[in-house]
């Protein structure tokens, strides 16, 4: 099998592959050209990207493969790569050494509450939450995500690859058996046969569960509908081009979240929800449906 998610990237974009990972915070031409040459030389190809990548691999291809899987993910749009490459230049005018390795999704304290980490040629690791670093916070808060991303027509059920996959966000352990999901929990949606059929023969390498897609919903509101453009975006994009200074603009528009004691207690309360019998869950859910004040569980 030929896993273009790896190759597609390591020729369209070269070192750069090797460089940033962790997320789909990155843009980089998929390869549909690639995945035609193997698909036509009967080679099972994955090609996993955006849905409009996967649409638009659909579109060139002209026909159905049988050995061709796709998958597609949850988008919270593609940010711009100026803003990254400043981001970056920044960095390490910081910390005077050149960047080697960025992950987006480290997962410390844990995956639910993961930071950025950014690895340097010779001095210490930067590592930030994700609601602190300046440039997660601003790619949070939509401030410089494509147009197109705003608008997307591919966010919603109708999913272009065989299987969807994202970070379940908003995931709810129930039983003891999916008591470690913060080290990692991945949302799975298959869309078509081929999908299910791709799922079941790894199944058994997996712990997994059924959840409902409202559960999807909840945290990955993508999945649905385009994310929304920040309310003052045009005005971070005013003073951004006029001055292509990151630090003093991202002190002005990326404000870091406050961390403290009530963060700690929430991704307690988040882990170990499932030891709350599901019947109290649901009466607080209906309490506070009509307006009572009541403990919220989030």
């Amino acid at each position: 099998m030929v896993n273009l998610l790896r190759r597609g990237l390591t020729i369209s974009a070269g070192r750069r592959w090797s460089i940033c990972s962790g997320g789909d915070w990155i843009f980089y031409p998929a390869c549909p050209i690639i995945a035609k040459e193997f698909l036509d030389n009967n080679r099972t190809v994955l090609f996993s990207g955006t849905p409009c990548q996967i649409a638009g691999l659909i579109s060139y291809l002209r026909k159905d493969y049988s050995h061709l899987i796709t998958i597609d993910l949850i988008c919270h749009g593609v940010p711009s790569p100026m803003v990254f490459k400043d981001y970056i230049q920044w960095m390490e005018r910081q910390n005077n050494d050149k960047i080697t390795n960025v992950r987006f999704r480290y997962k410390k304290p844990a995956w639910s509450s993961c930071s950025v980490c950014i690895k340097f040629e010779h001095t210490k690791s930067y590592i930030k939450s994700t609601r602190i670093d300046p440039y997660f916070v601003g790619f949070n808060k939509k401030y410089f995500l494509r147009d197109s991303c705003l608008k997307c027509k591919y966010a919603n059920l109708n999913r272009m690859g065989d299987i969807t996959i994202a970070d379940f966000w908003g995931y709810r352990a129930n039983n003891w058996k999916m008591r470690d999901f913060d080290k990692g929990c991945s949302l799975i949606i298959l869309n078509t046969q081929k999908g299910s059929i791709v799922f079941n023969d790894i199944s058994n390498n997996m712990i997994y569960e059924e959840k409902t897609m409202d559960d999807a919903i909840r945290g990955n509101n993508g999945l649905i509908k385009p994310y929304p453009k920040a309310k003052n975006a045009d005005k971070f994009w005013e003073d951004y081009l006029g001055s292509r200074d990151f630090e003093t603009v991202s002190k002005k528009y990326f404000i870091p979240a406050k961390l403290g004691i009530r963060n700690t207690l929430n991704r307690w309360k988040y882990n170990y929800m499932l030891l709350i019998p599901e019947s109290i869950i649901n009466l607080i859910k209906r309490v506070k449906h009509k307006g009572t004040k009541a403990i919220q569980i989030k």
